[in-house]
């Protein structure tokens, strides 16, 4: 006859048993506080302010730490060692002239490879949208291709001027009625509610051309009822000084904040209008206007101007640039923009020239393109931003794409980190593509 193990015995067994198993279990998959720790290296968080050494920890897609951390092997997943790099929120380039489709293309590094994180485009950056598909409109097409695909890099957009005139009037070049206004304003109010960050108008030839100040500041108003912004481009065949003062005035009547893009001057007998820009800018700021610019390190002919803007504080950086794929040599030169206009900013004109601290470059890169443009969670390193990271070291970084030899890749980038996930390591790209579809205010749950 069998011998009975007593009752006590076995709960004592079964217990030892459920013990061994859940030391196991810890040993074969550790529990880590954190996915990523970012340790050693010296922090800007965008705002600004100066820089400090401390540590960051993520989680999932968030930063859920910032400061110093002890055992570090025990509680992150994974740890970067940044000792002697700099480390700074991913950089948001407000001035996008990228295509949807090339930035869903796996070797569109040009811009990936200098510490862009986010993209902010004019939806479908083409004067000839595609022809959305049923009961779709054209940023919701737009949104719908990216969402489909693959993306390395965040995206948000703009709704276009032109591209609602176009579903309103087709091809037809002539003066809109009212009613046809109307429509236009509920295309815009249509489009802010699929998530468009608002109003963007470009230089004819587009159909802004056949719209009045007033009709574009309808649409405007439409835009800024759902919390949008309205970016104007500048206008080169106008002049710098007389497309400055239109967006002014349109901004002016719709009462909505404004983005000057792309500062820029292409002919020199326009040279030493700047001052003149500068002071009709100031001017709409006193009076109460919320106004900013952006410029590329390679739009103003005049290298005294170029520096004069970038120290404006009310001036940020963006490319003004479309990113690389595929872009083989002997096809259609490519500007040096969607190379190396971040990673030109922080080697000639903050290491070489001295004409931005380090921190107030990075913050025009990073928190005020955030803010101008209504992009929540982004563009700084705090607690429960997402984690856009870009890593660099500041004495070798640099942008060597010129307009002569613009196919050039950014240097001293080393690590690139989107939504918490690493897209550059060590300077070379993975294949990994954690990109999202970043929505404005007026999406309902963005």
């Amino acid at each position: 006859m069998p011998l009975k193990m007593p009752q006590h015995s076995l709960m004592r067994a079964t217990l030892a048993l459920a013990l061994c198993c859940s030391l196991l279990a810890c040993r074969q998959s550790p529990q880590y506080e954190f996915d990523l720790i970012i340790t050693g290296g010296k922090l800007i968080d965008g705002s600004g302010s100066l820089w400090f050494p401390g540590d960051l920890a993520i989680r999932g897609k968030e930063i859920v730490h910032v400061g110093r951390l002890k055992d570090l092997e025990q509680k992150g997943r994974r740890v970067i060692d940044a000792r002697g790099l700099w480390v700074t929120p991913g950089f948001i380039d407000i001035h996008s002239r990228s295509d949807p489709d090339t930035l869903l293309h796996p070797d569109s590094l040009g811009k990936v490879r200098q510490g862009v994180t986010t993209e902010i485009l004019a939806a479908g950056n083409s004067d000839h949208p595609r022809q959305a598909g049923a009961g779709r409109t054209p940023w919701e097409e737009t949104f719908r291709r990216l969402q489909q695909g693959e993306l390395t890099v965040n995206v948000a957009s703009y709704v276009r001027t032109g591209d609602v005139g176009r579903l309103v009037l087709g091809e037809d070049r002539r003066d809109p009625t009212q009613p046809e206004v109307a429509a236009m304003k509920h295309r815009v109010g249509q489009a802010m509610l699929e998530g468009a960050l608002g109003l963007f108008t470009s230089p004819p030839p587009a159909a802004e051309g056949i719209l009045s100040g007033e009709q574009i500041a309808e649409l405007a108003r439409e835009a800024k009822a759902h919390g949008g912004v309205y970016a104007a481009e500048i206008n080169v065949a106008a002049g710098i000084r007389n497309s400055v003062k239109e967006a002014i005035q349109l901004a002016e009547q719709a009462q909505i904040p404004l983005d000057i893009l792309g500062l820029r001057v292409t002919d020199r007998r326009a040279r030493g209008q700047l001052q003149e820009v500068f002071d009709s800018i100031e001017k709409a700021r006193e009076s109460g206007l919320v106004l900013t610019a952006s410029l590329s390190p390679y739009s103003l002919m005049s290298e005294e101007d170029l520096q004069k803007a970038l120290k404006a504080p009310w001036v940020s950086i963006g490319s003004g640039g479309a990113t690389a794929a595929g872009d083989p040599p002997g096809g259609e030169k490519p500007r040096p923009h969607g190379y190396g206009a971040f990673a030109r900013v922080l080697g000639k004109y903050v290491r070489e020239e001295g004409i931005l601290d380090l921190e107030e470059a990075i913050h025009k890169m990073t928190g005020m393109n955030a803010a101008k443009s209504g992009l929540r969670n982004r563009g700084l390193l705090q607690v429960g931003m997402m984690a856009d990271i870009t890593i660099f070291d500041a004495e070798r970084v640099a942008g060597p794409a010129t307009f002569l030899e613009p196919r050039r890749f950014a240097e001293g980038i080393e690590y690139v980190i989107v939504n918490g996930t690493p897209v550059i390591e060590s300077g070379r790209p993975l294949d990994a593509r954690p990109g999202q579809i970043l929505y404005g205010p007026g999406k309902p749950n963005s």
